[in-house]
């Protein structure tokens, strides 16, 4: 998907339709760039379930980043864990229903005890909405790191380690730890040439302002981050050989 938005001549776009994710650690930059080079660039619609106008996007370019606002086709609610509404601006998991939400995991009991509470549908996706309706996804919830008893989302950490001159590809997962149940732990791999210390990557953290706690205890150089069958990071992956003889336990 970045190559293909690399391929665009900015001053001409005057819509473009996605139905994928529009941002991921590589990908933010990109799109704010295209946005702010093109004075042309009228609206960006989405269709997953959501629906954008450009009039938003105009006065909060920032809400490229965001999925849009609910169709009047579903219900959606950012939720707590026990099902109740977080306030606007709290980060919640994404519930769903509707009549075009599947009703089972096939043959799998379990997993859809654990995912389907009534007639609500947990996504199991983390998000964030503003006071205009429009939902950020912050992470996957299985994804998120608890140190210390202190919630870390990997991909706010891969963002800022992702902006580093010399970081090519940037995954963050947690990693076990005796004092804080977990810790952050940074796979990357670099760009040709490049070298980087933990140091260097910790002070990068510290200049771009992020939270102390967040910032990476651990960091290993890796020729390729593992990807997916349609792309994405899979974290899981980095994840086993590390938890293999562990149970999986948080401070």
């Amino acid at each position: 998907m970045n190559r293909l938005v690399h391929e665009f001549v900015a001053s001409s776009v005057r819509r473009f339709a996605d139905r994928t994710a529009l941002v991921d650690a590589n990908g933010t930059l990109t799109y704010h760039a295209m946005w702010d080079r093109s004075r042309r660039l009228a609206s960006v619609l989405r269709g997953l379930g959501v629906q954008r106008g450009d009039r938003a996007l105009k006065t909060s370019p920032e809400r490229l980043a965001a999925c849009g606002r609910p169709t009047p086709f579903f219900d959606v609610k950012l939720a707590d864990d026990d099902g109740k509404q977080v306030p606007i601006g709290e980060i919640g998991e994404v519930w769903v229903r509707g009549d075009s939400v599947s009703a089972e995991y096939w043959h799998q009991p379990e997993a859809t005890a654990k995912a389907y509470v009534d007639d609500w549908f947990r996504m199991g996706d983390l998000a964030i909405a503003d006071e205009d309706g429009y939902i950020t996804i912050v992470d996957r919830k299985n994804d998120m790191i608890i140190s210390g008893g202190l919630n870390v989302y990997p991909r706010e950490v891969e963002d800022i380690l992702a902006a580093h001159p010399g970081v090519n590809e940037v995954a963050v997962i947690g990693v076990p730890d005796d004092k804080w149940g977990e810790s952050v732990h940074a796979c990357i791999s670099l760009r040709p040439g490049a070298s980087v210390t933990l140091q260097q990557l910790q002070q990068h953290c510290r200049d771009s302002g992020l939270a102390t706690y967040k910032k990476p205890l651990s960091v290993e150089q890796v020729d390729e981050i593992p990807k997916t069958a349609v792309g994405k990071v899979f974290r899981r992956a980095l994840r086993e050989r590390y938890w293999a003889q562990h149970g999986r336990r948080v401070g």
